[in-house]
């Protein structure tokens, strides 16, 4: 679950029992889990353990970074900003 005023992702299992949180990574307000099992928290890729595998090119920031994202089955990446801007991030 996003928490963007602390900072932080805090992570349940599917029964919301509490398993962990990912303490200061940004206010992130977007997340979207990516068919094999990772989490883009913002701009920012990650391992469901919260590791940082990649992260978007830095036009993906804006200002307060991703509002809404989601990515397709082929690896595609949809990114919305407050701002009213929309962006599409293809998968190389």
């Amino acid at each position: 679950m996003s928490d963007p005023e602390n900072r932080r992702v805090e992570v349940f299992d599917a029964n919301g029992n509490f398993l962990g949180e990912w303490p200061n990574i940004g206010g992130v307000s977007g997340l979207w889990i990516t068919k094999d099992q990772r989490i883009w928290t913002g701009a920012i890729l990650r391992e469901l353990n919260g590791k940082a595998l990649g992260k978007l090119p830095t036009e993906a920031g804006g200002a307060g970074g991703p509002h809404g994202i989601i990515a397709t089955e082929s690896g595609d990446v949809y990114v919305a900003q407050l701002s009213g801007v929309a962006q599409k991030f293809v998968r190389k």
